[in-house]
């Protein structure tokens, strides 16, 4: 039996939930938390995800290595966290996800540092050893800061942030672990998907660009650049580019099949509508739905200069994985002086 949607829900709440969108419940237990103290033998700072080593003293006085994993660079400068607040030699406490199929490896989401003070690793993350704590989630996790009926002269036109907070922020986050989907999915995309490792078949674990519909659900700030003819939207998540054709004829031509596809963009009113086609990403999700050579995308991109949001409808239509086109909907935020980092993801050792 599936967990139900209210389960899922409160997954997404858990601190970092959304954040860990490369290793998430598959690879760790987001339901559960381990702590243990030892000693920093190494620190790999950088994207996807900060990686530090732990020498640990276990029960019987063994010394054991940990991996220890958190978020990207990306979410901890954001709230505050730099490459300097660990360094090798110190001794630690950490508390956070056990890995589901590593006796000595977990997903931080508190560390406690030799003078005292706590770092929250993770948006939502509570104290839970000191009250000296470093480490602000509240701009990942909320609208605060958001322009309310601020300037909308530049319409879509500018850096868009997420509220990790609200599960419908994340439209296209599913897990083959947590997941209560109500998709119409023909029986190949169900067998499909129950064959699905997401570990072995998981093309979201390293620095692999996603492609469409799947890179439209990641937490990370996107920005829309007017170039006349053409919208670039950039998405700060492997510093991803996509390229959206302000051309009525365009669909006419020949086009090749890439991960991103082919964009094509019209105005309806305030309202920026994208026909995308031609998609070789082979998956729909992050639990393991397919994705259909011949799928088609609609995207709705509409601003609200009276909530400070960008409201998003995306319409997929694809007859081999569903039995009728599926909708999802989520919404960003425009939050002033926000800027799109560069990524420089750099894959595992």
């Amino acid at each position: 039996m599936r967990p139900s949607l209210a389960l899922l829900i409160g997954l997404l709440l858990l601190p970092s939930a959304a954040s860990s969108h490369h290793a998430g419940a598959a690879i760790y237990d987001p339901t559960a938390t381990t702590q243990i103290e030892g000693v920093v033998t190494r620190i790999s700072w950088r994207n996807p995800h900060v990686h530090f080593g732990i020498r640990v003293t276990a029960e019987n006085g063994a010394a054991e290595q940990w991996d220890v994993e958190s978020n990207s660079i990306s979410i901890l400068s954001r709230m505050g966290i730099t490459s300097d607040v660990l360094r090798a030699g110190e001794r630690i406490r950490v508390a956070g996800w056990p890995a589901r199929r590593s006796a000595s490896a977990m997903f931080a989401t508190n560390m406690l540092l030799p003078g005292g003070a706590e770092v929250l690793l993770a948006p939502r993350a509570k104290p839970i050893w000191s009250d000296e704590t470093l480490g602000v989630g509240d701009i990942w996790v909320t609208d605060g800061g958001a322009i309310i009926g601020g300037d909308a002269g530049n319409g879509i036109f500018r850096v868009w942030s997420t509220n990790m907070a609200n599960p419908q922020s994340f439209p296209l986050f599913r897990d083959v672990v947590v997941v209560e989907d109500n998709y119409p999915l023909t029986d190949a995309a169900r067998t499909a998907r129950a064959d699905w490792d997401p570990v072995a078949d998981n093309p979201y674990l390293g620095c692999t660009p996603m492609g469409m519909p799947r890179v439209m659900g990641q937490p990370y700030p996107i920005e829309f650049v007017d170039l006349g003819d053409e919208i670039l939207l950039r998405i700060e998540l492997f510093d991803i580019e996509r390229t959206i054709t302000m051309d009525a004829l365009s669909p006419a031509r020949e086009f090749s099949r890439s991960p991103l596809g082919h964009s094509i963009g019209r105005w309806e009113d305030d309202t920026l509508v994208v026909t995308t086609t031609h998609v070789s990403w082979p998956y729909f999700d992050q639990s393991g739905v397919p994705l259909g050579a011949a799928a088609g995308i609609v995207e709705r991109f509409t601003p609200d200069a009276g909530s400070g949001r960008l409201h998003y409808t995306i319409t997929v239509t694809d007859s081999s994985t569903f039995t009728e086109p599926v909708t999802l909907r989520k919404y960003w935020m425009w939050r002033p002086g926000e800027e799109i980092q560069h990524f420089d993801c750099t894959e595992s050792e």
